[in-house]
């Protein structure tokens, strides 16, 4: 009895563990995806800290076209202060 239950819990470790590596290496493989798939990308300006972020849309030349095909695109995130602080 002792060793099936022996069994049993060495099952459960592999089981959890390879369910973790799936989930690291599949979480790496779509932010890779995602990354390709990337239009372009939503500059957030927060030069004035007294007022809310300006957000700025920048995409690239070829892939306007694609923009007015797609219903859901991805976007690259970048903070970016123009104007500096005083």
């Amino acid at each position: 009895m002792k060793n099936v239950l022996e069994r049993i819990g060495f099952m459960w470790i592999y089981i959890c563990t390879a369910l973790l590596v799936g989930i690291v290496f599949g979480s790496q493989i779509m932010r890779r995806f995602y990354q390709t798939k990337a239009i372009g990308s939503l500059r957030v300006d927060r030069s004035i800290p007294d007022e809310k972020p300006y957000l700025f849309l920048e995409i690239g030349r070829g892939n306007i076209e694609r923009l007015a095909k797609e219903e859901f695109v991805v976007l690259k995130v970048k903070n970016e202060n123009y104007l500096t602080q005083k």
